[in-house]
């Protein structure tokens, strides 16, 4: 549903590699086995419903993209640790603070920018 969802939204998946629950162990056999796998970006949907396995195989990645309640997931720590290049919160997580925000509304956060960004149809 989710990466059918991404392919309505953005057209294409051309360097795209989608991490649901449904194929954890695809995703696993794409990651070990691909040659070119640092050149994808990598979407986790639904973080908090994963073991610590697989974040331990993405969290070197470059490309990744984190989607769930991470405050959920059983690797929470792990996460946190990791340093992002660019945070998009819809609530508070770890010592990242949001201010309130409407529906649709996210905070990113990185070295240049910071500030709400929201969803436009």
């Amino acid at each position: 549903m989710a990466h059918e969802e991404f392919l309505k939204q953005a057209g294409n998946d051309d360097g795209i590699i989608f991490c649901v629950k449904e194929e954890v162990e695809k995703f696993k056999r794409i990651l070990i086995e691909s040659s070119d796998v640092e050149q994808n970006i990598i979407i986790i949907k639904n973080i908090e419903l994963f073991s610590n396995d697989i974040f331990d195989l993405v969290s070197t990645r470059q490309k990744l993209i984190i989607s769930g309640d991470v405050n959920k997931a059983i690797f929470k720590e792990k996460i946190l640790a990791k340093k992002y290049l660019t945070n998009i919160l819809f609530s508070s997580l770890g010592n990242m603070d949001v201010p309130d925000l409407e529906k649709y509304e996210g905070f990113v956060m990185s070295e240049t920018l910071q500030g709400k960004t929201t969803l436009h149809n």
